[in-house]
């Protein structure tokens, strides 16, 4: 009975010491002003989308299929990281001080989830085709068309926004311009 009184005094303190480094870990989100808001998300989700952009799609200094096959899986890659990057990032930008702020803030969150999981498969594909088989060039193009199509596949986010202060927000920050527009107001 001793022994599993001493076992139950030790998961307590176990648990009151691991409970503060938990909360470390996984801070609250705070909310934060719409403007603010608008213009960490606009800045993230552009420096993401310059990244994602089908201009960037390694076609320079190709010599031959297993190069191509080199050169995109390495581009996939640095799709994966910068879609990561840009998920962190948006965690930290807080959430939006509007009604269904939470909301707004996983809704952009969800879909670079989901845009990372896409480009992981794509990468996936990539690195299992064979360079010398005639569907290579099949697996590219389906892969990189599936990169020019995730907004209108995945479902853009911006377009969910139905907060006025925010739409304001993005129509007073620059960073804003080149992916959303806001028309009247």
């Amino acid at each position: 009975m001793r022994k599993v009184v001493v076992m139950m005094g030790a998961a307590a303190v176990a648990l009151a010491l691991a409970a503060p480094a938990a909360q470390a870990a996984a801070p609250a989100s705070k909310t934060v002003s719409v403007e603010k808001y608008a213009k960490s998300l606009c800045t993230t989700y552009t420096a993401w989308q310059d990244t994602v952009t089908s201009s960037n799609v390694p076609t320079s200094s190709i010599t031959d299929a297993a190069a191509g096959k080199q050169a995109l899986a390495d581009y996939f890659t640095s799709l994966v990281t910068a879609t990561k990057t840009a998920v962190t990032k948006l965690k930290k930008a807080g959430i939006p001080d509007v009604d269904h702020g939470k909301q707004v803030a996983r809704s952009f969150q969800t879909f670079l989830t989901k845009a990372s999981t896409e480009i992981s498969g794509a990468l996936a594909q990539v690195t299992a085709a064979d360079p010398a088989s005639p569907g290579f060039v099949d697996t590219v193009t389906q892969v990189t068309t599936q990169l020019t199509t995730l907004d209108s596949r995945l479902g853009y986010p911006f377009s969910k926004v139905q907060s006025q202060d925010l739409l304001g927000a993005f129509k007073g920050q620059k960073a804003c311009r080149g992916v959303v527009t806001i028309i009247g107001g």
